[in-house]
């Protein structure tokens, strides 16, 4: 006897793959930064940027300290190992670098 294949069981299936692709792609979205962030690599910005209470800030895409802006935040960044990652653009010179969550 052959077996035929369920074609509405299938179609569920993919359904539900998609949509829970779908979720998951939402929720890896871009992050709001918190924390330490250090250099990692690129042209240099700064040391570090601190998402703390009294220190860095972000308005839009605009990262300020005490009311002056230092850099244009590009990308967030999750990897798998759940390391956290900026990438900022100088407003001065249009230079990129990346900073890692510390």
């Amino acid at each position: 006897m052959e077996r035929k294949p369920n074609s509405r069981k299938n179609s569920l299936q993919i359904s539900l793959l998609i949509l829970t692709l779908g979720l998951i792609s939402i929720g890896c979205g871009n992050i709001e930064p918190k924390g330490l962030y250090k250099f990692y690599s690129g042209d240099q910005i700064g040391d570090v940027f601190s998402f703390e209470p009294g220190g860095d800030y972000i308005k839009g895409d605009t990262i300020f300290y005490k009311e002056k802006p230092k850099g244009i935040l590009i990308r967030t960044k999750r990897r798998l190992d759940g390391q956290q990652f900026i990438t900022v653009k100088s407003i001065k010179t249009n230079e990129k670098a990346t900073y890692i969550n510390k």
